[in-house]
C-alpha cells in the first residue's frame, strides 16, 4: 500500500512542482482501512509520515479512490494532520480502526460518510518486517510504477 502511495504522491508532487523537502515522500504507513461508499465507490484511508526539514515526523492522511476494479487509482485527498487536533469523522474506520487520524473538515475526504457500509479491512503494519519483504516490495514498485507509466489516465 505503501508503494501505491508512494505512486501517487510521485504523480501530486509532479503537478504541484513540488521538489526536495518540499515533495511528498512515505516513510512510514502506519495504518490502512478499506472503506466502501455505496455508489461512491471504494476508498483507502490511510495515516502516513513523512520527514520533513529538520528531521520531522509528520503525520498525513492520503485519501485514494479504487477505481476500474482495482486497475486504477486516484488520489482525492492529502492533508496533513495533527494527532491532538484532527479527528473527523469516519464511519467506514470508527468501527474497526479508532487509531485512524481523519481531517476535521470532514469536507477534504470523500469516503466513510455514510454510517450503513461496514468497514472491509483494518491493518496496522508491525515496525519489524519480515526477511525478504524489501524485495518482494521493490518488484511490486516496480509493476506498480510500469502500470502508471503506461496508463491513458
Amino acid at each position: 500500500m505503501g508503494l501505491l502511495i508512494q505512486a501517487l504522491l510521485d504523480k501530486y508532487n509532479e503537478e504541484n512542482n513540488l521538489l526536495g523537502d518540499d515533495a511528498y515522500n512515505v516513510e512510514n504507513v502506519v495504518s490502512f482501512q478499506e472503506v466502501y461508499e455505496g455508489k461512491g465507490g471504494w476508498y483507502y484511508h490511510l495515516n502516513c509520515t513523512r520527514k520533513t526539514k529538520g528531521g520531522v515526523d509528520n503525520l498525513f492522511f492520503p485519501e485514494v479512490l479504487r477505481m476500474n476494479r482495482g486497475l486504477q487509482s486516484k488520489l482525492t485527498c492529502l492533508h496533513m494532520v495533527k494527532p491532538a487536533v484532527d479527528n473527523g469523522t469516519c464511519y467506514g474506520c470508527k468501527k474497526t480502526n479508532v487509531s485512524m487520524k481523519h481531517p476535521i473538515d470532514a469536507g477534504k475526504y470523500k469516503g466513510g460518510h455514510d454510517p450503513l457500509w461496514p468497514p472491509r479491512l483494518c491493518v496496522v503494519l508491525p515496525p519489524d518486517l519480515p526477511e525478504g519483504f524489501d524485495a518482494k516490495m521493490k518488484a511490486m514498485e516496480e509493476r506498480i510504477r510500469y502500470q502508471f507509466q503506461n496508463c491513458c489516465c
